[in-house]
């Protein structure tokens, strides 16, 4: 899911979780940001110049150090676009709970929609400084990956200033209501802004973060290597870029593999947070 929207060929496999590995690369993709930007700044970059002031001044600080409310009256209306996620990863002993008939997946889809929805329209009064705008739509999604789950929020609106406070927002109160549904057995790893997109600055996009690829047997030999760095979003954007790379040796040993991440058995739709490992591991055979 995540792997698309930043143009990278993976993407997390629906809502439902892949019972394995073997389906990563049919994902269906919950945004599509292709709006053509109009900077060259690198994915890594804030723009750092405000209106009015030195470049790398801070817009909600006045000449005498005090907070202020950024003045943008005199800033055109604009598409505004953003789209931020949060990471929870449940305890092991409340990884259980997760596939029991007592936790219902669909149940909390509903809170966290709600909650998202709440907390986008809930930001003025909640951040301070910020602007109240009028959202055109915000949409939650949330992902299930073995002990991780994984939040996704996208806001749009057309004014004078961006939404990405509005998503990320969202995010955090839905990851919030998750920790609180399982009663303090998991924990928010990552709250993230993965685009804004909209206004003078134009399309920013965060780099996805640097995991580790492990490799055994057939998958080893076909890539040459037992360790590859790569950078991206879930288990499903890492398989597809070893297929992408590798070919179809690579693919076959998959369909036959298990997936782990760090020490637990993870899917196709497991949320990956920097310096993470995903572990390839080969069937077991004999008697």
């Amino acid at each position: 899911m995540v792997g698309r929207l930043h143009g990278h060929p993976g993407n997390v496999a629906g809502n439902d979780t892949p019972a394995g590995c073997a389906s990563a690369t049919a994902g269906v993709p919950y945004v599509s940001p292709d709006k053509p930007s109009t900077s060259s700044a690198p994915a890594d970059a804030f723009p750092t110049a405000v209106p009015g002031q030195p470049a790398g001044g801070l817009s909600h600080v006045d000449d005498l150090g005090k907070a202020r409310m950024v003045d943008v009256s005199s800033k055109p209306h604009t598409d505004r676009h953003a789209v931020a996620r949060c990471v929870v990863e449940a305890t092991e002993k409340a990884e259980s709970l997760l596939d029991s008939a007592e936790f219902s997946k669909e149940r909390m889809k509903g809170i966290v929609d709600a909650v998202g929805q709440m907390g986008a329209a809930r930001t003025p009064y909640l951040i301070p400084l910020c602007h109240q705008i009028l959202l055109d739509r915000v949409e939650m999604q949330l992902d299930f990956g073995g002990r991780r789950m994984q939040v996704l929020a996208t806001v749009e609106a057309h004014d004078r200033t961006g939404v990405e406070m509005e998503a990320l927002t969202a995010v955090t109160l839905s990851g919030l209501a998750l920790v609180t549904e399982l009663e303090t057995q998991a924990r928010i790893m990552e709250v993230s802004l993965l685009l804004k997109d909209g206004g003078r600055s134009g399309t920013w996009r965060t780099q996805a973060p640097q995991v580790t690829l492990l490799l055994f047997a057939g998958a080893r030999e076909a890539a040459g290597t037992g360790r590859l760095v790569l950078r991206a979003y879930d288990v499903a954007d890492v398989l597809a870029q070893a297929h992408a790379r590798f070919g179809s040796g690579f693919k076959e040993m998959e369909r036959v593999s298990a997936c782990w991440v760090n020490s637990w058995p993870a899917t196709a739709a497991t949320a990956l947070v920097e310096g993470d490992e995903v572990a390839l591991l080969p069937p077991v055979s004999g008697g």
